[in-house]
């Protein structure tokens, strides 16, 4: 009877509990840092997808302060890269880049990397070069830095929305203006923006932006090497074109009145009621002090028979406001207007430089004389020596697309120029404190 009545009075404390409904969501992101946007150019960055979706994944942004767009980068395949080697503490690893190319912002560098996909070329290639805080770098023939593919190089394409002011950014390795081809180049994940990689700001073409694979990037840069080169081969395993429908990139453009700071608000959805979300604070940071490379607009081909004048107008941009200077005109073999430097020259009109955003030079569009076999173009300006000016020139050897880059140091005392030595020929972005010459 004892026990009986005890079984009763449990029964009767016993009920059951209605708990909260916890659904998890369909769409899992990867979770932003809070950190700072710069005062005078876009920020970007990658919505990572870390799960496996039903169906294409559709994301949205939003931005809490008018005076801060967020929007999401529109169009562009993305390059998905298997990668292989050995880790910092000596294990092996494998994994997956995957890269999303600003095909709108640098249509021809994009759509050259498309074709090298395309027919295999980067499949076995190494990453030959790893700079932790800078870059890791592949891309090359023979894995030693030098060269590209048999296609034809392009031109550089820079546009003021794009600069290095964001981690993860895939851009183009050259040796010069003008010579981009398969050697590409992936900055720094983890840098605050005074250590990003903004010293390369219109030297090297931007290309993408790193969307998924941020550990695999980072047992890369952290592999073990002797300099900069990896004591055992990173190697990519094979390149694909893929129609990434998860992942997402979003730029964020501030605008003179911005101050203070921005809360991104981000959902993403693959169709499903439970949506993945994320936000993340964006605090102005002052990027003034950065003096980026100013650089010229694009022009339209001129056809004009020998002895016509040729009039072509020129634009320019300078990130940081300040005034340009229009100098010398030149293409792969032809002086289109003189070096004030260089007495041996033919004069050409219009020889004056001036301060503005756009001019006009009206040329003569004779053949120049020159002492020298051939013909040969003077380059920038580089340092005064000894009384000696030197030159960065192109030397044209009269046979059909052979050039040899060198540099010449011009005495003015002689009025003649002298070869000094071989331009660096290796092709790397160079950091702050690595400059070519």
């Amino acid at each position: 009877m004892a026990r009986s009545k005890l079984t009763a009075g449990l029964k009767s404390r016993l009920h059951l509990i209605e708990l909260e409904a916890r659904e998890v969501p369909a769409v899992m992101l990867a979770q932003l840092p809070d950190q700072v946007l710069p005062s005078n150019t876009p920020l970007y960055l990658p919505v990572t997808v870390t799960n496996t979706p039903s169906a294409t994944v559709t994301t949205t942004v939003t931005s809490t302060n008018p005076n801060a767009a967020a929007e999401l980068v529109i169009g562009g395949q993305s390059v998905r890269l298997t990668v292989s080697g050995i880790d910092e503490n000596n294990q092996p690893f494998s994994g997956v880049l995957t890269i999303r190319l600003f095909e709108n912002a640098a249509p021809q560098a994009t759509g050259l990397i498309k074709q090298l996909v395309t027919d295999g070329f980067y499949n076995g290639k190494l990453f030959h070069r790893i700079v932790p805080n800078f870059v890791i770098q592949g891309g090359s023939p023979n894995g030693d830095g030098v060269g590209g593919s048999t296609r034809p190089d392009v031109v550089d394409e820079f546009s003021r929305d794009f600069t290095f002011a964001s981690n993860g950014l895939v851009a183009m390795a050259n040796a010069r203006d003008d010579n981009n081809n398969s050697q590409f180049f992936v900055t720094d994940l983890d840098l605050p923006l005074s250590q990003r990689a903004q010293s390369l700001n219109f030297n090297h073409t931007i290309v993408g932006i790193l969307t998924e694979g941020f550990d695999v990037y980072r047992q890369i840069r952290n592999t073990p090497r002797t300099g900069e080169s990896p004591n055992s081969p990173v190697t990519i395993g094979s390149a694909t074109l893929i129609n990434d429908t998860e992942n997402a990139v979003i730029k964020v453009t501030p605008n003179s009145s911005f101050t203070g700071s921005t809360t991104l608000s981000i959902l993403s959805s693959d169709g499903t009621p439970q949506t993945g979300s994320d936000s993340v604070v964006l605090t102005r940071a002052d990027n003034s002090s950065q003096n980026s490379r100013p650089f010229l607009g694009s022009t339209s081909n001129v056809t004009s028979t020998g002895g016509t004048p040729v009039s072509i107008s020129l634009t320019s941009t300078d990130l940081d406001g300040h005034r340009r200077r229009f100098g010398q005109l030149r293409d792969s073999g032809r002086i289109l207007r003189r070096c004030p430097f260089e007495r041996h020259h033919q004069p050409e009109s219009g020889d004056r430089c001036g301060d503005s955003d756009s001019a006009t030079r009206v040329l003569r569009n004779d053949p120049p004389r020159c002492r020298r076999a051939g013909q040969h173009r003077s380059g920038r300006r580089r340092r005064r020596a000894g009384g000696q000016l030197r030159h960065e020139h192109v030397y044209i050897d009269g046979r059909p697309g052979r050039r040899l880059h060198a540099d010449y140091e011009h005495d003015r005392r002689r009025g003649r120029c002298d070869l000094y030595r071989r331009r660096h020929r290796s092709v790397e972005p160079w950091g702050p404190d690595r400059v070519p010459g």
